[in-house]
């Protein structure tokens, strides 16, 4: 590793505060490929069955697979951490700002920052202050200027947003002052703006590859393997490398090439943290309501148990009717007894089970967070209504009141209600109609931006009605640049986003649908001239034809059954559909996962019932047609 690589590994080292060296992870990523190579050609060596070839490839790549990835494990890691701090770091500024607005301390505004945000940047800015007290560096700015050298190749908007709040430190013009920190968080949005249009851009060829390369082009692929398998000698083994290529090979590369795309994507949003709400459910678990006691029941056993018993169904249905002749039952037992139908329940029990346990773990939490998003959206407006009601000298208790009404029609109107309801009938301040934790008007409103900036403003109450207009006004106004370009980045996205929805929804589920329906309808063709052929070589045996055996060219018999093609492409349908959910939603709202986990059974979901569907719609059109020529020959 050269030293340009090394600062770099280091650096990465330093930001993620893993406790290991550049020269140890190197070894210990050789160490651990050497050992699994050796392991893999001991195995495959000793085992006294022959494997397949494909099988010994994969056992011989995987131990540098494993190397290569504990190798760029740190800096994998560091691209993700920087792309969920750098959603932070614009809340960050703000809320620096919004101490610097009352009271010009910025050692004070550090640790009000470090208070309000969340993740990786709350323990960052906290570690700056205790860098302080320790004595490692003397003064705070001393301790940031380490700290913000980390951003210096990856955020600069950053640097230059508290190089900007420095300056107004030593500002003595009130007006100078405040012109500085108003350019300090414009100084963020706008970068946050113009790398994120960069990143748009950037984004068209990566999309086209993983929609060619490593979807469409693979599946309409398979239609020629019903062809390909019975030129072959021996194609009894087919299904399984296909199996290997389709369901496993193929997704972890499309999975590789999506995460190098993501890792360039630059911090836009700020999660939204619901972790203090009541209704909460920890992980993957629903909340169940009993007799006023909470409890929380994991969702994966159910998920589990539907999968595995629709699998169960089907190869219960495959083993009753093997052998079994069902030409002259009922369409209904022919359709059940059909291999088709019976894999297809497969894919389908899979499907179910994914999405049941991925709406399970988000569909409460979505509500919450729609209802924060909402909040948090109409806040803006509620502070500038409040603002400018008590601008003129109206007393608090009026101004709510009067803020209550501007606002009637919005959820958040609400929060003046409980509030002025509480000053006027239990006679508390105002920071006690907001924070008490039996009445507090903030007890129903579970927004952890909502809940800081109040707390600012109660703050600032104390100093006057005059002081707390000016920091509601101007936080209204932070507020909405940052809302407006939020919006732009999200128009930005939006035609990337559509067009991949579109992939997932329509094109992917039908096209495989279409892939699968069409080697049924070969197959079958290929089955009837088999036993044509086969007639025709009977018939013909003696005569002046007898030397040319059809079947000794093509193996009709050595084609691919079309229910495993379908299971194949099933498979590979789910796990794309997958995949696809997540990039979308990494895409357009960074790494969220009540909305990742809300996005993946919605478009698992969808997709796999427009699959079934057109399979369905195609067999049923086609089918008779085919049937009906075939008895010609």
């Amino acid at each position: 590793m050269d030293e340009k690589s090394n600062v770099k590994y280091q650096g990465a080292i330093d930001f993620t505060g893993l406790r290991v060296t550049p020269t140890g992870v190197a070894s210990f990523a050789v160490l651990a490929g050497l050992l699994l190579f050796l392991f893999s050609l001991i195995f495959i060596v000793t085992l006294p069955v022959s494997l397949p070839v494909i099988i010994i490839l994969i056992l011989l790549i995987i131990p540098f697979a494993v190397g290569f990835t504990i190798y760029n494990y740190p800096m994998n890691y560091a691209n993700v951490l920087r792309i969920k701090t750098g959603g932070e770091l614009v809340m960050g500024i703000l809320y620096i700002i919004v101490y610097m607005r009352s009271t010009p301390n910025f050692e004070g505004a550090i640790r009000y920052a470090a208070e309000n945000v969340s993740g990786k940047l709350s323990n960052d800015l906290k570690k700056v202050l205790w860098n302080v007290e320790i004595g490692k560096y003397t003064t705070v700015d001393e301790a940031l200027n380490v700290y913000i050298m980390q951003w210096r190749d990856y955020n600069k908007e950053f640097i230059e947003a508290i190089q900007l709040i420095r300056e107004s430190m030593v500002e003595m013009i009130t007006e100078r002052r405040e012109i500085l920190l108003d350019k300090a968080i414009d100084v963020v949005l706008t970068g946050t703006d113009e790398k994120m249009k960069k990143y748009s851009r950037d984004l068209e060829t990566p999309v086209m590859a993983i929609h060619g390369l490593g979807i469409m082009l693979p599946v309409l692929g398979m239609i020629v393997f019903p062809l390909i398998s019975i030129f072959l000698e021996n194609a009894k083994g087919l299904g399984f490398y296909l199996f290997m290529g389709y369901d496993i090979i193929l997704p972890l590369l499309v999975f590789y090439f999506m995460k190098q795309t993501l890792e360039k994507r630059p911090a836009t949003h700020t999660s939204i943290d619901l972790s203090s709400h009541p209704g909460f459910a920890p992980k993957n678990n629903i909340v169940i309501n009993i007799a006023k006691e909470q409890y929380f029941l994991p969702i994966w056993p159910f998920a589990l148990g539907i999968s595995v018993i629709g699998c169960l169904i089907a190869v219960g249905l495959y083993g009753s009717f093997l052998g079994v002749d069902v030409s002259e039952s009922t369409l209904l037992v022919r359709l059940i007894a059909d291999s088709m139908f019976q894999s297809i329940i497969v894919v389908l029990s899979l499907a179910f089970g994914i999405c049941v346990y991925y709406w399970g773990a988000s569909f409460q939490k979505t509500t919450l967070r729609s209802e924060v998003v909402s909040i948090e959206s109409e806040f803006e407006d509620a502070l500038f209504a409040l603002g400018n009601r008590i601008h003129g000298g109206t007393p608090m208790e009026v101004a709510l009141g009067e803020a209550y009404e501007d606002t009637k029609s919005l959820t958040i109107s609400g929060l003046f209600r409980i509030s002025l309801k509480n000053i006027n009938m239990l006679s508390m301040t105002f920071k006690q109609s907001l924070f008490d934790e039996r009445y507090g008007a903030l007890r129903f409103y579970p927004s952890k931006l909502v809940r800081t900036i109040m707390k600012s403003i109660s703050e600032s109450v104390d100093k006057g009605t005059k002081a707390a207009s000016l920091t509601m006004l101007t936080i209204s106004r932070y507020l909405r640049a940052l809302h407006t370009t939020q919006e732009k980045i999200d128009d930005i996205l939006s035609s990337t986003t559509s067009s991949m929805r579109f992939q997932a929804y329509v094109l992917v589920p039908v096209i495989s649908g279409v892939v699968v329906s069409v080697s049924q309808l070969i197959l079958q063709m290929l089955t009837t001239l088999g036993d044509s052929f086969a007639r025709l070589d009977g018939a013909t045996s003696g005569g002046e034809f007898a030397a040319f055996d059809v079947g000794s060219v093509i193996g009709f018999g050595n084609a691919v059954p079309s229910e495993i093609l379908q299971l194949v492409v099933g498979i590979y349908v789910i796990e794309i559909l997958v995949l696809l959910a997540i990039f979308i939603n990494r895409i357009s709202v960074g790494y969220d996962s009540i909305s990742e986990n809300d996005t993946i059974w919605k478009m698992v979901l969808g997709g796999i019932i427009v699959y079934v569907v057109v399979i369905g719609i195609i067999s049923i059109v086609f089918m008779p047609l085919i049937n009906a020529a075939t008895t010609m020959i």
